[in-house]
């Protein structure tokens, strides 16, 4: 049991790292684009008015414009994309499932993430100091993150995988499920948020989320590669 435990986390160490690892030019290339916006909000005024736009819509819309737009940027985009980027337009079995499933996860997911840069910007204010920034990194990553956004999503796609049945969410606390399926999910998770939402909280908490959502495609691709990793034979999971 011991030695199965410990291979089942080798397992998940290796497909988390290979799994960042190859995705880390998408990544790099939206953290790029996310700095230039973050440099361009404080210096170039018609970067300032574009995103101010976007606070203006997330203001209106509340939590149901959190929903909808996250659900929609890292759900439906970038299901759009795994047909028509990796399967050259081709459109499968479980393309229709998977792109309702990750609509309704990631706009929940969305939704909790406004609700958390809220509560940290009331709790450790609003300013944008190195030290403030930090710390919302540190509580977002290792607290929200680590305890109750990844152990859920990698449920979730664990139940899905495993057809819904009810019987899959017992495996929570399963050393397999840790391994080969939670533990490559965290990883990929923090190489690509930890710096990601290091430039989310540079910014002034109306445009927390805006940002959030550019980086929400390409993080649903990887979630979405991630756990294909785990589950090869579910057609739906590959898209």
């Amino acid at each position: 049991m011991l030695a199965s435990s410990r291979q089942a986390l080798a397992d998940g160490f290796s497909v988390g790292f290979r799994a960042a690892r190859e995705n880390l030019l998408p990544a790099l290339v939206i953290q790029a684009a996310m700095l230039l916006l973050v440099i361009g909000y404080y210096l170039h005024w018609p970067t300032t008015l574009l995103l101010e736009v976007l606070a203006s819509a997330k203001a209106a819309g509340g939590l149901w414009f959190a929903f909808f737009a996250s659900g929609f940027c890292g759900g439906i985009l970038s299901e759009l994309c795994l047909v028509y980027l990796l399967q050259k337009g081709h459109w499968r079995t479980g393309n229709l499932e998977s792109l309702g499933f990750k609509f309704l996860l990631i706009g929940l997911g969305g939704t909790g993430a406004s609700l958390l840069y809220t509560w940290l910007a009331r709790v450790l204010g609003n300013q944008a100091d190195w030290h403030i920034v930090a710390a919302k990194v540190l509580i977002d990553q290792l607290g929200y993150t680590m305890l109750l956004n990844c152990p859920v999503n990698a449920l979730s796609f664990h139940w899905k995988n495993s057809r819904y049945r009810g019987a899959a969410w017992r495996d929570l606390f399963d050393p397999k499920f840790i391994g080969t399926q939670l533990l490559p999910l965290q990883l990929v998770n923090w190489c690509f948020w930890f710096p990601t939402t290091g430039l989310v909280y540079s910014l002034p908490l109306s445009l927390q989320l805006p940002l959030f959502l550019l980086a929400l495609t390409i993080w649903g691709l990887l979630m979405v590669s991630t756990m294909a990793r785990r589950h090869p034979e579910i057609e739906a999971v590959k898209g």
